[in-house]
């Protein structure tokens, strides 16, 4: 009797401790051996490890690179695209597996190189698919990782191989550290891509999945637009086939040139080739590059480069590369630049394949637009809706403030007053009236109560972009304002575009912070005029029907508009991130020096380091948009390590910061700065500081947070003129 008392008091304490206890614990150690990896090619054994090359090609043993340890592959002589080192992996995998994959490429060419992860499946009888583990974008004389998941077939695996590849034959690489592993479920976001029967990236060329084609015979621009300055015009001078090209002239700077929105196009976790005939009548070979500029859902920008090629003058020449579109692809857009300063050069038979035309009816491509309808609403609440910036801004789908629903679109960290959110109408009517509508609302304590707003459209007519106001409206700030009017575009009107922007201001040179503010927009509406004016009179006779209802409930809906503004306004108080750098925004701060302004008596023992970026324009011009916000990104960081937890960092304008502090930073600042040079990052990167505090001579007994910012603004301009002095001495004496 004892020992079963005991028994059961025993089973009592297991099951209370299995139902305490996480059952996660339990399972730990399956975990682990699970994502274990299967295959490791290292290379330390000073062996090939059996590794061989797909096609053309010479694996050996490097000792001299290595992402680990002391030895690599090294890859020689490959003479197609898809020679690479490959690998027989067939007893490692099992059918219907998730699998990740992660490995690290080198190579020392002059330029960023594109490499491709590919497995080669072989099932029982004899069928071959292909499919890519992942492509990467890797910089010369560093190691990159590429890195995957990928499920295999669920039938009957006869082989497995995987290789690397890159679009450059001529490209000698390493490759190290190779290993796969089964997927955990943490690791499997997205289904693998799935690319059917390509060995080799110019299949995509052979197999007849041209998905766009211009060549320009039918005498327009084709919806092809100028990137930056410049003017596109139909020629019949030169062209490659047919009787027209495209000519690009009138350009001022490198990377003005043709564009063209390839959102329609693209679809997510896929293979795409590009190819575009160029002609230019130099003296001498130019350097011509094919990029695309691709937004995600959250608003970030990135550029890729698909080709860049010297191209000899007065002889047509075919830019040719592939790229990988990504998961979170919205919108995307490409065109082509030359190092050649001003000069015009024509293009001809511009063409992209791909796998598939066809994109999926819920991807991020979905647009609640249907062509065949009369009426187009863009609410953001599944996306942006493919609406994008115009101008190198910020414009991001957001759910701090909407007119309706729970989002809307924020567009910021504009440099000039034509800047806005712009989107492609190129479906609407042509010679009818439509009737376009927006609801636009800004805030900040830094803006004045009111501002003039623009609702435009933009198309091209005989070769000429051509500007139309539709509306213009003054908005009262923290107030969702509808502006709207009616249009006729213009029956041989091209590439249309609605966009916004604040009112526009000639002279440029003095432009205000206020100019230049930050706004929301929601509730975006296109409807034909003939529509709008039958849903107008049945909205008036739902009103009247219904006036009724509202007087009885209005006591009620008084009480719930009363709670919604309450929370707009506590929201507004949260708003004080800045999204690329992570510290605090100008609200934060304006909202810190509104308490200095209360509290006088506090500012006696802070210390105002005022910071700007130098030769950001530089930057941007000439290395391009991503290092300009990887410039503002690392010298937020700077200003936070040097401040430490004595002080506080804010961004306050595109490249302007201020550190709120309780003991002086500006030694450690400088010393981080003179750390970062040229040699370290590549390129220029330079800091204007102007640090101080309160001074009773000066600022008399009662301190003056106005006062002590002024005084460090004026020493950082005073820094500011001294390194460009600096900086132009030294450009003079290396000439």
């Amino acid at each position: 009797m004892e020992k079963k008392n005991t028994m059961n008091i025993f089973i009592t304490i297991l099951i209370i401790f299995k139902l305490l206890i996480p059952e996660t614990l339990f399972i730990c150690h399956a975990d682990n051996n699970e994502s274990a990896p299967i295959i490791n090619s290292d290379f330390e054994s000073g062996t090939i490890e059996g590794w061989g090359c797909l096609g053309s090609g010479t694996p050996s043993i490097d000792g001299n690179h290595s992402y680990s340890g002391s030895y690599s592959l090294l890859i020689t002589n490959r003479q197609q695209n898809w020679n690479g080192p490959s690998l027989v992996i067939t007893e490692n995998v099992q059918p219907d597996t998730a699998y990740h994959f992660q490995g690290y490429v080198y190579h020392e060419s002059k330029d960023t190189e594109t490499f491709m992860w590919t497995m080669k499946w072989t099932d029982s009888t004899g069928e071959v698919l292909y499919e890519y583990i992942n492509t990467v974008q890797a910089p010369p004389k560093q190691w990159t990782m590429i890195e995957g998941i990928l499920t295999s077939p669920s039938s009957e695996i006869k082989e497995a191989l995987y290789y690397v590849e890159s679009p450059n034959p001529a490209l000698e690489f390493n490759i190290d550290s190779l290993n796969m592993s089964k997927a955990d479920h943490t690791q499997i976001t997205t289904p693998p891509v799935d690319v059917t029967q390509i060995k080799d990236i110019n299949d995509v060329l052979i197999k007849d999945n041209l998905i766009m084609t211009n060549d320009f015979e039918d005498g327009t621009l084709e919806n092809w637009m100028p990137m930056g300055e410049g003017k596109l015009l139909s020629s019949s001078q030169k062209y490659c086939s047919g009787n027209f090209s495209l000519l690009v002239t009138e350009r001022e700077a490198e990377w003005d040139g043709p564009s063209l929105d390839t959102t329609k196009y693209i679809m997510s976790n896929n293979i795409y080739t590009y190819s575009v005939n160029i002609y230019h009548e130099g003296n001498s070979e130019v350097t011509f590059t094919m990029t695309e500029k691709c937004k995600n859902s959250n608003g970030n920008t990135s550029y890729t480069t698909i080709s860049s090629e010297k191209i000899k003058p007065r002889s047509w020449t075919t830019l040719q590369g592939s790229i990988s579109s990504t998961h979170d692809h919205l919108s995307s857009i490409l065109y082509i630049e030359t190092d050649s300063g001003n000069a015009p050069f024509y293009i001809d038979d511009v063409k992209i394949y791909g796998v598939s035309s066809e994109k999926p009816e819920t991807s991020v491509f979905s647009d609640i637009v249907q062509r065949t309808t009369d009426e187009h609403l863009y609410d953001f609440e599944k996306d942006m809706n493919g609406w994008t910036s115009r101008g190198e801004i910020r414009i991001i789908r957001t759910n701090e403030y909407s007119n309706s629903g729970s989002y809307s679109l924020y567009v910021s960290d504009r440099i000039e007053t034509w800047n806005g959110a712009i989107k492609n109408i190129d479906f609407i009517t042509r010679d009818i009236s439509y009737n376009y509508s927006m609801y636009v609302m800004y805030n900040g304590k830094d803006y004045t109560d009111n501002h003039r707003f623009l609702l435009q459209l933009q198309y091209e007519l005989d070769g000429t972009t051509t500007y139309q106001i539709i509306s213009t409206k003054d908005i009262k700030k923290n107030t969702w304002t509808k502006i709207h009017g009616d249009f006729v575009v213009p029956a041989d009107a091209r590439n249309v575009s609605m966009y916004i922007q604040s009112d526009h201001i000639e002279n440029t040179e003095n432009l205000t912070y206020d100019d230049l503010l930050s706004f929301y927009i929601d509730d975006v509406r296109i409807i034909m005029s003939t529509s709008l004016k039958k849903q107008n009179t049945i909205i008036i006779i739902v009103v009247i029907i219904a006036i009724f209802i509202f007087l009885t409930i209005a006591a009620l809906l008084f009480r719930n508009v009363s709670i919604k503004n309450k929370k707009i306004r506590s929201t507004l108080q949260k708003a004080s991130i800045d999204s690329m750098t992570n510290v605090l925004n100008r609200n934060a701060y304006e909202e810190k020096i509104e308490y200095y302004k209360e509290n006088p008596d506090e500012c006696r023992d802070i210390f105002i380091t005022v910071c700007d970026i130098n030769f950001l324009k530089l930057i941007n011009d000439s290395y391009g948009h991503e290092h300009g916000d990887e410039v503002i990104i690392r010298c937020a960081q700077l200003l936070v390590k040097s401040t430490g937890q004595k002080g506080t960092v804010y961004r306050i304008g595109g490249d302007e910061f201020v550190c709120i502090s309780t003991a002086n930073p500006e030694k450690e600042l400088r010393k981080n700065l003179n750390a970062t040079t040229e040699q370290t990052i590549g390129y220029p990167f330079s800091v204007a500081i102007g640090c101080t505090r309160y001074n009773k001579e000066l600022d008399g007994d009662t301190p003056d947070i106005d006062i002590i910012t002024k005084r460090a603004d004026s020493i950082m301009y005073l820094n500011k003129e001294i390194i460009k002095e600096n900086y132009q001495s030294r450009i003079k004496k290396q000439k």
